[in-house]
Parts: C-alpha cells; sequence; structure tokens
C-alpha cells in the first residue's frame, strides 16, 4: 500500500493542483494542516482519498511532518508539498519504484525543479529530494528538515515540480527568518515586521 502525505496551511490557490497530480496514484492521501484560515481544507475535503487532520503548526517541519507521516496505513510513503505537483507518468512510476523490481531499496530521491513566477531557478543544480520511502523513515530537524531511517537509498531519474510566486517565495523567507535562518544582509525585523534596510539606513 502507498499513502501520500502532506502538510498544509493556507494552500487554497495550489492544493488542488498537488492533489490532482497525486490522487490517480495512491491508495490514501494524509493531509495534516496547521492551522488554515482559508478554503484549503475544504478542498482537500473533496477528494475521496483524502484523510484530513488538523495539528497546529509549532514552527517544526519535521515534527509537523511526521504528524502525517505517523498517520498513514502504507507501508510506502511519498510526500508531496502543496505547492508541487508530479506529471503522470512520475505518479504511474511510483507503483515500479515500490515493487523491488530495480533493488532493494528502501527510499528513493527526486530531483525538484523550481520555478518562481514560471523562472526556472535550478536548470543546471538538482535539487535532490528524498520523498519515497518505507514507512520507518521519519523527519529530523526543525528548519530544513531531512528523513532518516533508511538503509539504501536510490536516486531516480524522476522529477517533482515546484511552482510559486514570488510573494509565495517571501512569505516562506520570512516564516524561516522567524525560525531562526539567517536573513540576507540588509533584512531586519522592526516593530515585528522584517524589513529591507538599504545601505545608509534608508528603507527599501
Amino acid at each position: 500500500m502507498l499513502s501520500g502525505c502532506m502538510i498544509v496551511q493556507d494552500e487554497e490557490s495550489c492544493i488542488a493542483r498537488a492533489l490532482n497530480s497525486l490522487h490517480p496514484f495512491v491508495d490514501e492521501i494524509v493531509v495534516v494542516d496547521g492551522g488554515s484560515v482559508d478554503s484549503t481544507m475544504q478542498i482537500a475535503q473533496s477528494y475521496e482519498k483524502v484523510k484530513l487532520f488538523e495539528i497546529p503548526f509549532a514552527r517544526n517541519f519535521a515534527l509537523q511532518k511526521n504528524n502525517a507521516l505517523e498517520r498513514a496505513s502504507g507501508d510506502w510513503l511519498f510526500l508531496l508539498d502543496a505547492d508541487e505537483y508530479i506529471e503522470r507518468y512520475v505518479g504511474q512510476s511510483l507503483a515500479r519504484l515500490i515493487s523491488g523490481e530495480y533493488g532493494n531499496y528502501d527510499a528513493y530521491g527526486f530531483n525538484r525543479q523550481t520555478f518562481i513566477d514560471k523562472w526556472f531557478a535550478n536548470p543546471a543544480n538538482p535539487d535532490w529530494q528524498i520523498r519515497l520511502f518505507r514507512n520507518y523513515v521519519r523527519y529530523v530537524h526543525e528548519l530544513h528538515e531531512s528523513p532518516e531511517g533508511f538503509k539504501q537509498l536510490q536516486l531516480s531519474n524522476l522529477s517533482i515540480k515546484h511552482y510559486k510566486t514570488n510573494a509565495m517565495q517571501d512569505k516562506d523567507n520570512r516564516l524561516y527568518w522567524d525560525m531562526g535562518q539567517e536573513p540576507p544582509n540588509g533584512w531586519v525585523k522592526i516593530n515585528d515586521v522584517w524589513t529591507y534596510t538599504a545601505p545608509g539606513g534608508k528603507n527599501g
């Protein structure tokens, strides 16, 4: 059995694309919502295979992803973000990867191809993401989380499409900075708002 897993929060602009791409190729999709105030949960509930859980996001990505993994029934798990999707040939390949046809692997990596406002951000540098694995693998690290516990990893020639806008990226950046990631030079928090301060002290 193959379970899809997602963590989401205020993703009404993109979650349907992600669910549509995954739905035909998995037995269930576990969606953990961190506290959406838009229509994300209503959209997710409209899909037959979705199992929806509300768990407040505690600013710990590993914990939230593990909340999804631990509620999945499958012995294989495929994790997708709401602003990502897979093409049909990738979905069709998942069953072959977990069949053992290619060897005794318990985790597979995918090249995530990121597009920001339709600009291809990483054409020359593969962004390997371990997204398909056995249901004993779990995530570690609150920020820039990564899966651990697999024994044999195979990098596939399959890709995940990652589409977002500059506004979505800016929102993510501010969350990461709030969680402790060092912001780029010039960005400071003023009155609880991240503000770009140009050289000479002028606000950008």
